[in-house]
């Protein structure tokens, strides 16, 4: 700030005296009387500032909102059905089968069996001579055969039925809300400086 004023002060002081030429009255300079007058100038200084602006700002608000709906709910239902299923039980059956066997044979008769046994057969024809025969026999077995079984049976069934309820959920709502902020500038403030600024008198010497 003193610069400022000095640097005003010398630029006034130098226009002042440029402007000032020697007077010349008969032939003989004249020096003017300098005079200072004390005189006002404005000037500017930096200042902050805090104030107070209206801001709009959106706030999240939350609510509960109660609404009915319709849903499809199952429900059983029950229903007895007939059923055959088949069972696999052993059955006795008789069957008749052909099986071969070894029995003993004699050769054909030839002269008297000198043993004495009577066969009227050769001596030592009756060791045994086996033979295969076929014969058929009776026998018991077993077969598995499906018989049939009816039982009643209770079957689950669901199906869908339209129900009302009541049902609670969280709404979020956007709200606009007015807010003051503090904001701060730099502005410039004018201000008043008395100084003394040197000048030349009217009158002049010689007259």
């Amino acid at each position: 700030m003193k610069r400022l004023l000095t640097s005003v002060l010398f630029c006034a002081v130098g226009t002042l005296l440029a402007d000032a030429q020697p007077a010349q009255a008969g032939g003989l300079m004249c020096c003017p009387p300098v005079t200072c007058v004390e005189k006002t100038i404005i000037c500017y200084r930096p200042q902050i500032c805090v104030r107070e602006v209206p801001h709009v700002c959106h706030r999240h608000v939350c609510r509960e909102v109660v609404e009915t709906k319709t849903v499809l709910v199952p429900y059983p239902v029950y229903d007895t059905i007939k059923r055959v299923v088949y069972v696999y039980k052993e059955v006795p059956k008789t069957v008749e089968r052909e099986v071969y066997v070894a029995l003993p044979e004699c050769p054909p008769p030839c002269e008297p069996c000198a043993t004495g046994c009577g066969c009227g057969h050769h001596f030592g024809c009756c060791k045994p001579n086996p033979g295969h025969h076929k014969i058929k026999i009776t026998t018991c077995e077993t077969e598995v055969k499906p018989c049939p079984v009816e039982f009643v049976e209770k079957v689950c069934t669901y199906k869908a039925r339209e129900q009302s309820i009541t049902c609670k959920k969280t709404v979020v709502d956007v709200v606009p809300e007015t807010v003051l902020r503090k904001e701060i500038s730099c502005v410039m403030v004018p201000y008043e400086v008395k100084v003394r600024i040197p000048v030349c008198a009217p009158a002049c010497c010689g007259q």
